[in-house]
């Protein structure tokens, strides 16, 4: 496959984020970031960018009939999506940092291949040998909507990217077509807000749709407990390997990341609305183990990071890359001395960009288990 890269816009666009996010947990910065990211105007569904239309292949990041980057493998795997009998719905994070609007414009060309060139190849690849792989390009609120007290903006700017999300959903199942077809729920950050809501109101409530989900690899999120009493009523935890219909989720940091300021406004969604997540216990299950206990996994049990950058498509996995443990609802992650790992970190010990490239082989191994054992009706 032979796309143009825009590796110099990638890196100076992470670069920016992060540093900007930085500063937004820094003490006497938040209306620095405030200015940068939170646009000035009152968030209006009348002045959203027009919305997508998912019956259309460009309205699509990834999908099976098309080259796209959540094609690309690390060196000794193969893309098998031709072959897969289940397909993977993966829901984008945050790659629209502007104050311009409070929600992306879909024809903003330097977003979307930030969005393909960082998010694709480093996270949406991972599915590629256990299912095919479908990513809609979505209206995704602005980064400043996780650092802004202006909550009734930002909670429309949420809205309005989650309806597009749910839209997208209603046509993957509808291009799909076999009712009985597997597949895989899977995000990062703020895609996994809008998964996970998806996940709650579209999905637990519908037997013949459980009997389809795979797991929800929820990432990147800070997801209380209580969400699998007061808003999941039947998908659990995962707890095992093998274990199907059940959520993975985790948020990677250093043990001497500071926690008070490591997250923004919380966008976990209850059948009443949005709530913060302040005070309550976090769910955690650790990539390595696919346990929920607080046993520390030594770095010998990671299968390989990978991390897919500048204009290299198959990179080697770099096994034995961190252990990891489950501590108070969130991942601490053991120091990662790689560069192509670490220069992705903000000053606060949050390896949150790096989520799925830190684990992506145990990730990619455990999708593969997890989609047989349905697929055998283990």
């Amino acid at each position: 496959m032979q796309r143009p890269r825009g590796s110099h816009l990638t890196s100076l666009a992470l670069t920016l984020a992060l540093a900007l996010g930085s500063l937004a947990l820094a003490p006497g910065c938040a209306w620095l970031i405030e200015a940068a990211l939170v646009p000035s105007v009152r968030f209006d569904p009348a002045d959203a960018p027009p919305a997508p239309d998912y019956t259309q292949r460009g309205a699509w990041a990834a999908r099976p009939d098309v080259d796209d980057l959540a094609d690309v493998t690390p060196q000794g795997e193969l893309d098998l999506q031709a072959a897969a009998s289940a397909d993977v719905f993966f829901v984008h994070p945050t790659t629209y940092y502007s104050n311009a609007s409070w929600n992306q414009p879909l024809d903003d060309d330097d977003v979307n291949e930030l969005t393909d060139d960082a998010v694709l190849r480093n996270q949406a690849s991972v599915f590629n040998s256990s299912a095919a792989v479908w990513a809609p390009r979505y209206r995704q609120a602005t980064l400043g909507v996780f650092v802004t007290d202006r909550h009734e903006d930002a909670d429309g700017a949420m809205e309005l990217a989650y309806g597009d999300v749910e839209a997208a959903f209603d046509e993957f199942l509808a291009q799909r077509g076999d009712p009985q077809r597997p597949f895989i729920l899977a995000s990062h950050s703020q895609g996994s807000y809008h998964a996970y809501r998806l996940l709650a109101t579209r999905i637990d409530g519908d037997a013949a749709l459980r009997e389809r989900l795979v797991a929800a690899y929820l990432i990147g999120v800070a997801l209380p407990d209580d969400v699998f009493t007061r808003a999941l009523e039947h998908v659990g935890v995962c707890r095992s390997a093998g274990e199907t219909g059940c959520v993975i989720t985790y948020n990677s940091l250093t043990e001497d990341a500071d926690t008070e300021r490591l997250f923004g406004r919380s966008y976990v969604h209850y059948p009443g609305g949005y709530e913060s997540n302040e005070g309550k216990t976090l769910t955690c299950v650790n990539p390595l183990t696919w346990a929920t206990d607080e046993q520390r996994a030594d770095a010998s049990l990671n299968l390989g990071g990978v991390r897919f950058l500048d204009d290299d498509d198959h990179p080697a996995p770099d096994p034995a890359l961190t252990g990891a443990t489950c501590a108070g609802g969130l991942l601490e992650v053991d120091e990662v001395s790689d560069k192509d790992y670490t220069r992705a970190l903000g000053i606060t010990g949050n390896y949150h960009i790096v989520d799925y490239s830190l684990f992506y082989m145990n990730l990619r191994r455990n999708a593969e288990e997890r989609t047989q054992a349905l697929l055998a009706g283990d």
